[in-house]
Formats: C-alpha cells, structure tokens, sequence
C-alpha cells in the first residue's frame, strides 16, 4: 500500500538506550500500518495480544511500588484503551455522518483494530525504557511524568494508524472531515487522559 512507504526513511538517532526503544517502536508501528487492508484481515487473538503488549507498559510504570501495584497498572493501561474506544468510536461515528462521510463499518472496524495493535505494540517497545526509569529515578513524580509521555506516544501512533486506515473513504479528505479529525483526536485525548487518571494509581487513581 501506499501507507507503507512511509516508512522507507531511516529513523532519527537520538543516541542511547531511548533511541534504540523509539526505534524499535516505530518500526512496529509501521508493519501495523502497513497490515491495514481487505487482504490482511485481523484476527480477535492479535488484538488481544495487542491489549497484552499494551499491558507491559502498564507492568514496567507499577514496578517502583511493587508487585500489586504492577498487576493494577497493567490491568488499567489496556482497560483505558477499551474504555476509549467504547466511548470515543460511537461518537465518531455520529461525527462522521453529519460531515457526510460515508461510513464503511468494515473500513472503521479495521481500523480501530489496527490502532490498538499499534498503540500496543509501541508501549510495548517502550516497556523496558519505562521499566529501567521507574526503578531508577528518585523522585516518583519523575517516573509519572516519564509514564505520561509513553501513554502519549502510544495513543499518538494507534490515532495515526486509525487515520491512515480511514483513508480508503472516499470523503474522507473533505475540509468537514479533517475538522472532524482534529476535534476527534482532541476530545479522545482529553478522554483518554481522564480515564487514565482515574485509573492508574500512580496518578491518584484506583489502588
């Protein structure tokens, strides 16, 4: 696909440990991009491992306070992904309508599907970097923060991946439609971050 070449130029070095984590997960991100078509269907298993490699990320942020709270984060970095996508997806698609895109529910579920999986495999590959900062830093304020911006790169590539998905729709790139894109990414953002707040409990949430 055209999606795919993307992809062709070599990442930025950012030098280190970090660099080789960002790259790794990139680079997932792609073939997941790359699988979104008719011709790649997805398979319920792969999304469950994408919840599960999603889940790792969430194992590596609890790892500062000890085994119980690795086993809660873990549950509740891939329940916040659920939770979205419940409550964020029905709504896009009552967005969707009134701009006059037309709906493929086919298109949109893949989509979704393949979204996660990227989101999942890019907290996947910055698993090991949150798990080395979380039992290093001093100060656990350093460690959410460090949590925060990980969450933040995974949500940002599985949006991506939704979009290049949707790009098969042919109103998709209709001046109502990228409005519509930039309102939905802002509101699943906002969503995503308050679910996530409740949630974990390294930022007050449930314990």
């Amino acid at each position: 696909m055209a999606q795919a070449n993307l992809f062709d130029a070599p990442p930025h070095d950012v030098g280190g440990v970090g660099a080789a984590v960002s790259d790794a997960a990139v680079s997932d991100a792609a073939v997941s991009d790359a699988a979104v078509s008719d011709s790649h269907p997805l398979r319920p298993w792969q999304l469950v491992t994408a919840l599960a490699f999603s889940a790792t990320f969430g194992l590596a942020l609890g790892a500062r306070f000890g085994a119980l709270s690795m086993v809660v984060h873990a549950a509740a970095v891939p329940l916040g992904f659920v939770a979205v996508t419940l409550l964020a997806v029905p709504a896009f698609c009552i967005g969707m309508a009134h701009a006059g895109v037309e709906l493929d529910v086919g298109a949109l579920t893949r989509s979704v599907a393949h979204a996660l999986m990227s989101a999942g495999r890019a907290l996947a590959g910055l698993a090991p970097a949150m798990l080395l900062l979380a039992v290093t830093c001093e100060s656990a304020k350093s460690v959410a923060l460090f949590g925060v911006l990980g969450l933040a790169v995974g949500s940002a590539l599985g949006m991506r991946a939704l979009f290049i998905g949707l790009e098969s729709l042919e109103s998709w790139n209709r001046p109502t439609a990228k409005l519509l894109r930039c309102a939905f990414a802002l509101f699943t953002a906002l969503l995503g971050a308050r679910i996530w707040w409740a949630l974990l409990p390294m930022f007050g949430g449930a314990s």
